[in-house]
Parts: structure tokens; sequence; C-alpha cells
């Protein structure tokens, strides 16, 4: 079994704080990774009013994080936002979840993860702890009421 090793970061501050800190300590290898990302138009634009209506910190988020790693806005949408991301076919995760514990299992290669263990607090938001996934948001967690979240995608035949 190949070992993994996860970075875990505390973030506390305005969205865009937390997405420029994010930025600069991100791994540059994860771009690479997510550039597949760029290779069909994911209209990454298509994102930004759903979250300006939805969750408004995180487009100043994906902000401070285009600007700690350099690059352009809708760049950083693109590769980060988790908006029409490609389909993988057979792709998902087992979890089981009851009033006493969450428990996922991350079945794909380590390398579609940014093997992130995220403890965050934006100054518009909820507290959270969770792995990222795709750097901003996350992928599953607990946030400071104690709610929990898991996200999965069930593709249809």
């Amino acid at each position: 079994m190949e070992e993994i090793q996860v970075d875990v970061l505390q973030i506390r501050g305005t969205s865009f704080r937390n997405g420029y800190i994010q930025g600069k300590q991100l791994n540059r290898e994860l771009m690479h990774t997510f550039s597949i990302m760029e290779e069909n138009d994911r209209n990454a634009e298509a994102v930004i009013p759903i979250y300006q209506e939805l969750a408004p910190h995180l487009v100043d988020e994906l902000h401070g994080l285009a600007d700690g790693l350099a690059i352009p806005f809708l760049k950083a949408a693109t590769l980060f936002g988790g908006y029409n991301i490609p389909k993988i076919k057979g792709m998902g995760c087992s979890s089981v979840i009851n009033r006493d514990f969450a428990v996922r299992n991350y079945e794909f290669s380590p390398k579609l993860y940014d093997k992130r263990l995220v403890l965050i607090q934006p100054e518009e938001g909820f507290a959270s702890i969770g792995h990222s996934l795709h750097v901003i948001g996350g992928h599953e967690g607990v946030n400071q009421g104690s709610h929990v979240c898991f996200l999965h995608e069930v593709g249809g035949a």
C-alpha cells in the first residue's frame, strides 16, 4: 500500500486572505494534476453567480487563491471552483454515516486529491474542518455548528 502524507492547515481571516494563504502554500504539482479542467470549456464564469448567491465568500476565496498563485481569476475558478468537472466513469466513494460517526473511503488514486486537511475560519462564514479535495470549499467535513456534510456524485447509467 502506498504511503500518503496529508498536510494539515489552520487558516483564519477574511475569505480573500484564506485563499491567498492557500495559494502561497499550494503544491504546484496540483495545478498540473487539475489542468485537465482546462482541456475542455468548463464555463467557469457560470459558477460565479451561483457562488455569489449561495456562498459569496467562496468567490472572495477564489480571488485570494488566484492572487496567491499569481494566476488569472478565471483560471483559478476553472481549476479549483469545482464547477462542471469532467465525469469519470465509475467515480464515487463509499461512506457510512450515523448519529455517532461519519467515515469516508477515498477509492481513487491519491493523485486526484489535494491531500490537505483544512481547519478554516472565514470571517464571513462558519469555521469548519475537512479534506478540501480541490482547495476551496470542502468535500466533506464538519462545521462549528456540528453539521456534517459529505458530497457524493452518483452517476447515472
